[in-house]
């Protein structure tokens, strides 16, 4: 029995690597956020700024005019985005939010 034990603990743990479309939507969520936030920092005069969708459609290239103020809370918790209306998946993402122009969502990759 000591045997087996042995061999049991040397085994090492399997490693889970999340799907490659996980991967590449939180590549995504990353660039579209380092984005925002330098859209964010040179229009702190403003009330309002022109954000890219952070959307997860990979060819999407639209604007979302957001407060400033809105996004400043969405960036301090990495789970919300600013998408256009519309823009918002069913699987994996909760309305939080509804506005004229932009949707909040919780996305949970």
């Amino acid at each position: 029995m000591a045997a087996n034990e042995a061999e049991l603990e040397e085994v090492e743990p399997e490693v889970r690597t999340p799907p490659v479309a996980v991967q590449r939507a939180a590549q995504l969520q990353r660039l579209l956020r380092s984005v925002n936030r330098e859209i964010a920092r040179r229009s702190a005069s403003g009330v309002t700024a022109a954000f890219v969708c952070e959307c997860l459609d990979r060819s999407c290239v639209e604007a979302v005019e957001a407060p400033l103020a809105v996004f400043a809370v969405l960036a301090t918790a990495g789970q919300y985005y600013v998408v256009r209306p519309e823009h918002e998946h069913a699987l994996g993402e909760r309305v939080v939010r509804r506005e004229n122009g932009y949707v909040v969502v919780e996305r949970r990759l």
